[in-house]
Parts: C-alpha cells; structure tokens; sequence
C-alpha cells in the first residue's frame, strides 16, 4: 500500500505498508492525536512530550508489523 490515511474524528494517521506473500505486513507512518488525547496519554507516555504542536496536538511516528490477521503497532522511536 503506496499511502494510506485514515481519519476518526479528530484523530488523523497516515503511513505506508508492504503485505508480504506470507501474509504478514510490514509498514509505517504517523498519527496525529488531538489535544484532549495528548493530555491523557502525556503522564504515561513521556514520548509524546517531544512531538507536541500548537495548539496541544501531537503527530507520533508509529510502525507496523505481524500478520495482516493481528497486526502490532508501536511507537517508532529512536
């Protein structure tokens, strides 16, 4: 999948993914989270600090990966 984006309401991600033969998937991109989502996340996940925007959003890189039936997605950080 070259690019994909999918929006819920205030919430906005985007990213890339290849599907292997074997059925697993294999991607990345990042999600935006609005600011009453950023407030709730904030105390137990430092990480979203250093991706904070005006006015309290936050836009995260995340990957993807696992079969396509149960894929994991994390937080892409260095």
């Amino acid at each position: 999948l070259p690019r994909v984006f999918v929006r819920a309401g205030e919430l906005v991600a985007g990213g890339e993914a290849r599907v292997g033969a074997d059925g697993t998937i294999a991607g990345h991109g990042t999600v935006r989270l609005p600011p009453g989502l950023v407030r709730e996340l904030a105390p137990y996940e430092a990480t979203v600090s250093a991706y904070l925007e005006d006015p309290g959003s936050a836009t995260l890189p995340f990957r993807v990966g696992g079969p396509v039936s149960a894929p994991r997605f994390a937080l892409d950080v260095p």
